[in-house]
């Protein structure tokens, strides 16, 4: 009996181009999953400070992180639409797991998605405050995007 075929991130990616909502479900399914993983080896990395644990902990964020980047470059930020509010705080979790520059290309991948209204706007300034406390610069302007922001601006 032939093995099926193991699901890539071109797969989903390919998958979340068309309107059918099952499409979603597969991407949102995928981010949770990684998102678990992640979590899973940062409480295992928590609990025995071996590096053993450490390992387990960089190969699950590498892997995860490296997932998360290519599914946004094949379609950007996922939208709530998309993969529903657990898949977006997936996404989150994952992103506050990467490497500084590796959040920041995240955050311009999430600004976009923020401004046209498909991602609310506390997962960009989460992403952001991560960024700023981790390389000392301050919150970018282009990462404000609610009305007092336009009206600040005006």
């Amino acid at each position: 009996m032939p093995q099926p075929r193991p699901r890539t991130v071109e797969a989903v990616c390919g998958e979340t181009d068309l309107p059918d909502q099952t499409d979603g479900f597969a991407l949102r399914d995928r981010l949770v999953r990684l998102a678990q993983a992640v979590l899973r080896a940062d409480e295992l990395a928590a609990h025995r400070a071996t590096f053993g644990a450490a390992e387990v902990y960089l190969k699950e964020v590498r892997y995860g992180v490296g997932e998360l980047l290519q599914i946004v470059d094949c379609g950007g930020w996922p939208s709530l639409a998309l993969v529903g509010r657990d898949g977006l705080d997936a996404a989150l979790i994952i992103a506050k797991a990467a490497s500084v520059e590796e959040q920041v290309t995240l955050r311009r991948a999430l600004a976009p998605a923020v401004r046209n209204g498909l991602v609310p706007e506390p997962h960009l300034v989460h992403l952001a405050a991560l960024i700023a406390r981790a390389s000392g610069t301050p919150i970018d302007d282009a990462d404000r995007f609610g009305p007092e922001a336009a009206d600040g601006a005006a």
